[in-house]
C-alpha cells in the first residue's frame, strides 16, 4: 500500500452526490469540509455531480476525475412529483426508489477505467454514494482499500417517518418495503467498511446498536464570521432557511403554514412577515408566495441578505435526523432562533438559553410572538447561541478531528496490511 502519511502521499477517491462547496446547502457545505481534510492527507479524486456555477470556486488541480454519474440525478420519490399518473406507477412499481442510485450500464463504461487505478482510501459521502459506487466496482476493486463512510443523518430514520404519515395503503406497503431494504443497507455498510461517521451522537448511538463498530461523531461545523447587525424595523421578520425539496423541510413550512402562522398573525398583524429561501422548492411551496406577508425566495446565489434582515429564525421541523447546519448558520448569523424539539436536535441547546423549543402550534406561536415584541430577549438567545456554536461547531476543530481519525484508521490499515503479508510469507 503506498501510503506516506507523513509526506502526504495517501491517494484518495471521494465519492459525493453532493457538491462540495461552503456558501450552498447544508449537504454540501459538510461535503466541503470533507473535501478539506482529505487534502491535508494526499491527493483526492472527486467524483461528483457536474460543477456547472461552482466550477470557478476550485482549483483544477483538485479535480483529477469530474465526470457525471447516473446517481447526481434526484430520482428519490421522483413517482410523487411526476405529471403523468402511468408514469407514477411504473416507477412505483418498477424497483425501489433508493435503489435507484445504482449506475447503469453507461457508468459501467464510463468509469471503466477506474478500475484498474490504485486508492488507499474510499470516502463516500451518504449512502447513495455507496448503492452507486458498489454497483461498479464491489466485485473489481483492490480489497486492501480502506474504506469509510459518511451517512451524515439516517436515511432509514427519515424515511419511517413518511410512513408514519402515509395513509393510502399501496404507498405504506411500497415505502415499508423501500424502509427494509434502507434498514439492511445501512447495517451492511456499518459493519462492511472500515469505518462511518455520523454528524451526532445521537445518530451514532443508533447506528451503533446495529454493529460492532463504533461511529465517529463529526458534526457539522461552520466558518464563524462577523455577523450583520439585526435592523430595527417595526415589522418583524421570520426566516425559514433550508432545501426546500427535502421533505422533513416541506413537511415543517406547510405545519407551520398552516397551524402556527394564523395565530402569530392575529396577534401581530402587520407587524410581522414571514420570508422562505432555499433550493428547489416544490409547487406548495411555491404557492405560499402569493399568501399576504410571505415570500418564496428560490435558489438565492447567497443567503446572507436574508440573514441581515430577519429578526427571528424558524425551524419548525417534525421529522428528519442529524442535525441541521441551518440553526448553526442561524447562530452564526447572530439571530434569535424558535425551533422544535427535533429541530436541535443532536446540537446541544438549551430551551430557553440558546433557542426557544416548542412542539405545538400554540406554544410555537407564543414563543415566536413574545420574541417579536422583545428586541433584548432577542439578543440574548442570539448571543449564547453564537457563543455555543463556535465553542462546538468551529470548522477548523472539526476539519482537525476528522483528519486525525481518517490518519490513524489509515496508519493502523497499513500495519494489518503488513502484518499479513509477513505472515502469508512465513507459511
Amino acid at each position: 500500500m503506498a501510503i506516506h502519511l507523513g509526506n502526504f502521499n495517501v491517494n484518495i477517491l471521494f465519492v459525493t452526490n453532493e457538491v462540495p462547496v461552503t456558501t450552498g446547502s447544508g449537504s454540501q457545505r459538510r461535503a466541503a469540509m470533507h473535501l478539506r481534510a482529505l487534502k491535508r492527507l494526499g491527493h483526492v479524486t472527486m467524483i461528483v455531480p457536474p460543477l456547472d456555477e461552482f466550477r470557478d470556486r476550485y482549483d483544477p488541480a483538485d479535480i483529477v476525475l469530474e465526470r457525471e454519474p447516473t446517481m447526481a440525478e434526484d430520482r428519490f420519490w421522483r413517482h410523487e412529483s411526476s405529471k403523468s399518473v402511468i408514469k407514477r406507477w411504473v416507477h412505483a412499481l418498477r424497483k425501489l426508489n433508493f435503489v435507484d442510485a445504482r449506475a447503469r450500464s453507461v457508468d459501467r463504461e464510463r468509469f471503466s477505467d477506474l478500475v484498474a487505478q490504485k486508492y488507499d482510501l474510499l470516502f463516500a459521502f451518504r449512502l447513495r454514494s455507496v448503492v452507486w459506487w458498489e454497483s461498479i466496482f464491489r466485485n473489481s476493486c483492490d480489497q486492501t482499500m480502506t474504506r469509510v463512510i459518511d451517512f451524515d443523518d439516517i436515511e432509514s430514520v427519515v424515511f419511517s417517518k413518511r410512513i408514519e404519515r402515509e395513509t393510502r395503503p399501496f404507498w405504506r406497503w411500497k415505502f415499508s418495503r423501500e424502509l427494509a431494504w434502507l434498514r439492511s443497507t445501512e447495517r451492511r455498510v456499518a459493519s462492511q467498511w472500515n469505518a462511518f461517521c455520523q454528524c451526532s451522537e445521537i445518530d451514532a448511538t443508533r447506528m451503533n446498536s446495529l454493529t460492532s463498530r463504533t461511529a465517529w461523531v463529526i458534526p457539522n461545523a461552520y466558518d464563524f464570521q462577523p455577523f450583520p447587525e439585526e435592523q430595527n424595523s417595526e415589522c418583524c421578520v421570520l426566516l425559514f432557511v433550508g432545501t426546500l425539496s427535502y421533505f422533513p423541510n416541506v413537511e415543517g413550512i406547510e405545519w407551520f403554514f398552516r397551524e402556527v402562522w394564523p395565530i402569530v398573525r392575529q396577534k401581530l398583524d402587520e407587524r410581522v412577515r414571514l420570508e422562505i429561501v432555499g433550493l428547489r422548492p416544490p409547487a406548495q411551496i411555491q404557492a405560499l408566495d402569493l399568501e399576504p406577508a410571505v415570500s418564496v425566495t428560490a435558489n438565492a446565489p447567497s443567503v446572507a441578505p436574508h440573514y441581515a434582515e430577519a429578526h427571528i429564525i424558524i425551524a419548525p421541523l417534525m421529522a428528519g435526523s442529524g442535525t441541521r447546519i441551518k440553526l448553526i448558520e442561524a447562530s452564526a448569523m447572530g439571530r434569535a432562533i424558535v425551533t422544535t424539539s427535533l429541530g436541535c436536535e443532536g446540537l446541544g441547546f438549551v430551551d430557553g438559553v440558546h433557542a426557544e423549543i416548542a412542539d405545538n402550534p400554540e406554544e410555537f406561536a407564543e414563543r415566536v410572538i413574545a420574541l417579536a415584541r422583545n428586541p433584548a430577549r432577542r439578543a440574548g438567545l442570539a448571543e449564547a447561541a453564537r457563543e455555543h456554536a463556535i465553542a462546538a461547531f468551529s470548522s477548523d476543530a472539526v476539519v482537525e478531528s476528522l483528519e486525525q481519525n481518517l490518519r490513524d484508521l489509515l496508519a493502523k490499515s497499513t500495519r494489518d496490511f503488513s502484518q499479513t503479508i509477513a505472515e502469508s510469507r512465513r507459511v
